[in-house]
């Protein structure tokens, strides 16, 4: 079994994945730190169980709209590139609404 050291919003975790999975988990923990960096910028350092929690709402928002964007044309079909991008980029002016009024709070 593999372990991979994370470093998410400055701190660290030692995570264990399956063999060969390493490349791709510290990937994904690159992107992690990246959007709870994002986030901590919007709203500014709230605690790390806020920022993670708000990450993980925002992920969870997108998945279902891609979700949402492939069920909408048909079973197994994928989405259209134009469309998926379209889809992230109204999260992302939520996600901008959101942290706006975290930041007045």
């Amino acid at each position: 079994m593999g372990q991979v050291s994370l470093k998410i919003g400055g701190f660290s975790y030692l995570v264990g994945c399956a063999d060969g999975e390493e490349a791709q988990l510290r990937a994904l923990g690159e992107e992690l730190d990246r959007r709870v960096a994002e986030i901590r910028a919007a709203v500014g350092n709230r605690g790390e169980a806020m920022l993670l929690v708000l990450v993980a709402l925002s992920l969870l928002d997108e998945l279902k709209d891609l979700e949402s964007a492939a069920s909408g044309q048909g079973a197994g079909a994928q989405a259209d590139s134009a469309e998926v991008g379209r889809r992230l980029a109204q999260v992302a002016a939520r996600l901008d609404g959101v942290a706006q009024r975290l930041a007045r709070a």
